[in-house]
């Protein structure tokens, strides 16, 4: 009877915050593993806009990129799809990377970038400094940066993979507190949720990477084909810089059903370029 009443008040809570009528996520993962040279998987968040606007402006096609992207809902799926030889490059953080390279899965990390997180508190649990977390739960990514940031904590980490079960808990209750990223922290605000102020000593960022198997840099014709899609990336990212992220960022929509008013809440930031390979 409690996992009905949870799972009603989940879907009201999401009704509330206007949540439009469509899939979540689109994955586009094919049944087999794509014959294309590059296989890509990536969470669609603001930190992987430069795929979006290249992708949703066919860039890859217009240069003759040989790739095949597949959109995931969670880090964990994308590195699932990397341990089992189905994608060959991947939207990753530092810390997932090294632990899968420590794991025996090989990988090399062509391009770090700053991932901005938010710590975000239920609206019944009233919480407003990171001190309040005590024997608190807190949900999380395992082996992730959202890890790492738990750890001058004492709540119990939760881990939680897929952001929109991460935000579904988060209202209902289930978990006290979460790490988000964007558009989920603005997302998970607008719900009711509150930003809880961290320390001046504890910073809420991490870098996030793209990471490709090492036999792409090793193979003459694949290595040639990355640095076609990294010109692509570059010329992505300099038209968010042109344009401002506030250009774009509704390119999200495809994938994730944010209300609009969500996306107008997302602050501004900067991308960089990968250096040729």
């Amino acid at each position: 009877m409690r996992k009905i009443i949870v799972f009603v008040f989940s879907v009201f809570v999401l009704i509330s915050c206007g949540r439009k009528e469509k899939p979540t996520v689109v994955g586009i993962e094919k049944e087999q593993v794509a014959s294309n040279l590059l296989r890509l998987s990536y969470v669609p968040v603001v930190e992987s806009l430069p795929i979006v606007v290249a992708d949703a402006n066919g860039m890859f096609g217009a240069a003759d990129v040989d790739i095949d992207i597949a959109v995931k809902k969670s880090m964990m799926e994308c590195d699932e799809l990397f341990t089992k030889g189905r994608s060959n490059m991947f939207y990753t953080d530092v810390i997932r990377a090294r632990h899968l390279s420590s794991k025996g899965v090989d990988n090399k990390m062509i391009h770090t970038f700053e991932v901005r997180y938010s710590l975000i508190g239920c609206r019944q649990a009233r919480l407003n400094n990171i001190s309040q977390l005590t024997d608190k739960m807190m949900g999380m990514t395992r082996y992730s940066v959202s890890d790492s940031l738990c750890g001058s904590t004492s709540a119990f980490r939760i881990q939680v993979n897929d952001p929109l079960i991460r935000m579904n808990m988060l209202n209902s209750h289930e978990i006290d507190a979460a790490w988000f990223v964007e558009p989920w922290q603005s997302w998970a605000i607008s719900c009711g949720g509150n930003e809880i102020r961290l320390p001046e000593s504890m910073t809420a960022t991490g870098k996030g990477a793209i990471a490709v198997a090492p036999k792409i840099l090793n193979d003459k014709k694949s290595r040639e084909e990355l640095n076609k899609f990294v010109k692509v990336y570059n010329q992505a990212v300099d038209s968010i810089e042109k344009n401002g992220v506030g250009q774009y960022i509704r390119l999200l929509d495809r994938y994730i059903a944010c209300p609009d008013s969500v996306y107008s809440r997302v602050k501004p930031r900067h991308f960089s370029h990968i250096k040729p390979l």
